[in-house]
């Protein structure tokens, strides 16, 4: 008999995550979502010819829940594009890699992108994309992300124009983003329990995503009694 997700989660939360509380939760997740798809196409008129971009892996759930809210009026395009950071366990080597580019009849000259991404974190893979993005002839390109990472120097990073979450330096999965390549399918987002993480240079520590690291620091620095925040109603920082 195939396997149904609940009975996934169910059993994913019998392991490591039982007895805990996500960070975000399913139903935070749909409220943040009903928000920013109606702050989307006021910040995007329709004569703009939007088109959204998202980026794989860790956007595909995200974005998917976020555009089928969207006014079935709005005409936005859909494409998608896929990179790589590489570096060691700890830090990244700042070399970026497209792996999978848009189709080439997606034309962008003349609109405006809506760049759909999980995670806001250094902006090493942001700003890569949105380099690329112009040099495909966007005329402008608007940021949106699930979740932005607190703490990080903000000096050199793309912003968000439309953002969910505000976290702190917690290593976070569900809801699109992986830990080693499984739990994408969480319909929650959760941290990493601190005695999974290991000490400084151990486990995970410093893993990296398909876009970029989604960790910094140890367990130790870890803000755990902090609940993440939603961003104000237009989805702006």
């Amino acid at each position: 008999m195939k396997e149904t997700g609940k009975t996934s989660v169910r059993q994913a939360q019998q392991g490591f995550l039982n007895g805990r509380e996500p960070l975000i939760s399913a139903r935070a997740i749909r409220r943040r979502l009903d928000e920013l798809a109606t702050a989307i196409p006021r910040r995007i008129r329709q004569r703009e010819r939007p088109v959204a971009i998202v980026v794989l892996q860790g956007a595909f759930i995200f974005a998917a829940d976020l555009l089928r809210r969207i006014t079935p009026g709005y005409d936005i395009e859909v494409a998608f594009v896929r990179c790589q950071s590489y570096g060691n366990d700890s830090a990244s080597s700042g070399k970026v890699v497209l792996t999978q580019d848009l189709d080439a009849n997606v034309d962008l000259r003349g609109r405006t992108v809506l760049l759909i991404d999980d995670i806001l974190d250094s902006g090493l893979t942001m700003k890569f994309l949105l380099e690329h993005l112009r040099r495909r002839g966007a005329k402008r390109v608007r940021v949106c992300v699930l979740l932005r990472r607190k703490g990080q120097p903000r000096d050199g990073r793309p912003k968000a124009d439309f953002a969910g979450f505000d976290i702190g330096p917690e290593f976070v999965f569900g809801y699109g983003l992986d830990l080693r390549g499984s739990y994408r399918h969480l319909e929650d987002v959760w941290a990493l329990p601190p005695e999974r993480t290991g000490r400084r240079g151990d486990g995970v520590t410093g893993r990296k995503s398909d876009a970029g690291t989604r960790r910094r620091g140890d367990a130790e620095k870890q803000n755990r009694s902090a609940a993440p925040s939603a961003y104000d109603e237009n989805g702006l920082l």
